[in-house]
């Protein structure tokens, strides 16, 4: 009987992911533009509220948080469409039958691809930390750690652009990833 229930709750896991990607490559450059600015708005709103600022003073954050995570997914895009193609089946068996040459060439394909997230997530460090010193202008150690500490919590749920319109992570949601933005070892 829990093997039928799991088997079951797999099946409609699965189908539900294929119809979200489907959803996802479905919608065209201006809808997932147009859900990313609108999800960033609410963030801004909520980190806003949390902080609890003025009309000014949130008019303002709103404004800078929206140019910085403009630029955030303008430095995580930069380096996406370099990276080179991952090979085809990693099968042991299939690895097996490579000849040098080929063995020779995965390996440096992977050493390539590690190459672009590494200049990846330095643009995407670059990035936080420049707008880490216009926040400081206006905001307090505390309200900063939410801001940055908002942006590693998006991160984690990233773990394939994370289900979302903002782009990323690999496939839809926040721009980022694996291995891409949030502040390095979670504290500031």
């Amino acid at each position: 009987m829990k093997k039928t229930i799991l088997g079951m709750a797999l099946v409609a896991l699965v189908s539900v992911s294929a119809s979200a990607q489907e959803q996802r490559q479905r919608l065209s450059d201006e809808e997932i533009a147009a859900k990313r600015a609108e999800m960033v708005q609410k963030q801004a709103d909520k980190l806003a509220k949390d902080m609890s600022l003025s009309d000014d003073a949130k008019t303002q954050f709103v404004a800078l948080y929206t140019e910085y995570q403009e630029a955030l997914a303008a430095a995580r895009e930069q380096n996406r469409g370099e990276q080179p193609e991952q090979a085809g089946d990693r099968s042991e068996k299939k690895q097996k039958e490579l000849t040098d040459e080929e063995a020779t060439e995965r390996i440096q394909q992977q050493f390539a691809r590690q190459e672009a997230q590494i200049a990846q997530s330095q643009a995407a460090l670059d990035v936080q930390k420049q707008y880490y010193a216009k926040f400081q202008e206006t905001l307090t150690p505390q309200q900063l750690l939410k801001v940055f500490a908002q942006q590693q919590r998006g991160n984690r749920g990233q773990g394939g652009p994370q289900g979302g319109p903002q782009g990323g992570g690999r496939q839809g949601g926040m721009p980022g990833g694996p291995g891409e933005g949030g502040m390095p070892g979670g504290d500031f």
